[in-house]
Parts: structure tokens; sequence; C-alpha cells
């Protein structure tokens, strides 16, 4: 299956770019990573309507291996709040 979706998703965070549209009814859509094909605005989706969770699913346990594997001190970070605003 295709990771364009994923590609343009990595392109945007490197380049500092966000998803910030205006949507009538919806109010603003502000979401720093952005995904094609998900709502920002749903807090919940359907994992059967996307058909890439269900491998995702299956190789959960691999991947959490492989996180834990390559985990160090300072991995992760906060949220960069002010770019929220």
């Amino acid at each position: 299956e295709s990771l364009q979706r994923v590609d343009a998703l990595v392109l945007r965070l490197a380049s500092g770019k966000i998803h910030d549209v205006t949507v009538p009814g919806l109010g603003r859509q502000f979401s720093p990573s952005y995904l094609e094909g998900l709502s920002p605005c749903m807090p919940f989706h359907d994992p059967a309507e996307q058909p890439w969770c269900a491998a995702l699913e299956a190789r959960a346990a691999d991947l959490c291996e492989e996180l834990l594997a390559e985990a160090s001190e300072g991995l992760w970070a906060p949220a960069a709040k002010s770019t929220c605003q």
C-alpha cells in the first residue's frame, strides 16, 4: 500500500508547514500533523474505514519492540504549544 499520505505529512512537518483552514460550519481546523483522509475535527475514527489500520494492528508487537530497542534519553520532546496560537 502506498505511503504517499505519510510522506506528505513528513514533508510538511520537516518544512514547518501547518494545516490551517476554516471550514464553514466546522470552524478552524488547525493541525500541525495533518494526515490527508483523516478529519482533524473528529475525535475518534472508525478503524474499519481505514484499511491500513488492520496492517498496523497486525504488526503492533513488532513496532513496540522496535520502538523500545531504539528508545533513548531525550528521544521525545513536548509539543511546541507556541505554534498552536
